[in-house]
This record gives C-alpha cells, structure tokens and sequence, in this order.
C-alpha cells in the first residue's frame, strides 16, 4: 500500500518527489492547482493524454509555477483542482454530517462539478455552513483533512475527474 506524506507547501512537496524519483523509488505528486486548469491539460476521459505538469510549469503566477523534475513522468503528477476543499464539496452530507447544518440550497447546483468552483468560492461555502452551525469559523488545515476524511470516496471520484485519475493511480501503484 502506498505511504502518503504530507510536505507542507507545493515547493516541499516537489522537493521530496524529486528526491524520491532521484533515489529511484516510485513516488507520486498531488498537489493543489491553485486555479483553474485550462482545457488543454485535460482534454478528453483519457487520463492518460492529460498533462498536470503542463498546468504546473505554466503557473499562474510566479509563487505557483512549479518545474518538472527531469525525471518525472506524468502519470504521477496528480492535481487537486482548485484546492483540496473542492474534493471535500464533493461529498454534501459529509458536509452537513459534520458541520450539524445544512449546505445551502442555492449552493447545491455548483456543487455538481465541484473542481469547476474556484478556491475562493469553496471556501466562502464552507465558512458559510460553518458560520450556520454555530462554528466560528471553518479551520482550514484541521477542518479540511477531517471532511476529506469523512467524505465518501465514491461520491468524490464521481464528481471530480482529477480525484478519479488519482485513485485510479493509486490502484495501479498498489496493485504493482
């Protein structure tokens, strides 16, 4: 079974790919897109011809722009579009479950395509229904891994073709 790691920011984690990958060793990046990802990255349902480092090297802004390493291959690079909330959004009772409130209404129809809403826009959601419960705030880092934990992976890799082309690696990965 594959080991995850969190690294912290973007930069970390592809610093310790590329170590990984220098060292020989199998190793798999999956960072946050920080923005939409444009079309020609991820043309068609063949995960395959789809190119995160495209999206990764063009970078939409210098702070975001993150190199391929030279022995990278792209089936291992793996992005969370926008950011790891949308996976979470994916799952709307998971959200109510923990929360103790509801998602509201007029939030329910974007909640479809859930990499199509941007960073922004999944945040406010979330704060939103943490406000609504009686939270103060929606905590991201322990909120966020405490939902995606909570969040039903069938629920997500339906909505959020990114999280399929990743689990979908992952079964690969294990199953080697």
């Amino acid at each position: 079974m594959p080991k995850i790691w969190a690294c912290g920011s973007r930069q970390a984690a592809l610093e310790n790919y590329e170590t990984a990958i220098d060292q020989g060793l199998e190793a798999i990046l999956l960072v946050d897109s920080e923005g939409p990802v444009d079309e020609s990255c991820q043309t068609g349902d063949d995960f395959g011809k789809w190119k995160p480092w495209k999206h990764l090297e063009k970078g939409a802004s210098k702070s975001n722009h993150l190199k391929r390493p030279a022995k990278a291959h792209e089936p291992d690079c793996h992005l969370m579009v926008e950011c790891t909330e949308n996976w979470c959004a994916a799952d709307i009772e998971a959200i109510n479950n923990y929360f103790g409130a509801a998602v509201p209404k007029d939030e329910l129809g974007r909640l479809k395509k859930p990499e199509l809403i941007s960073k922004e826009d999944v945040l406010e959601l979330l704060k939103k229904v943490a406000r609504q419960s009686g939270k103060r705030r929606y905590r991201k880092g322990s909120d966020t891994f405490e939902l995606l934990e909570n969040a039903d992976p069938i629920k997500v890799t339906e909505k959020c073709p990114w999280a399929r082309r990743f689990i979908e690696r992952l079964k690969d990965v294990s199953e080697t």
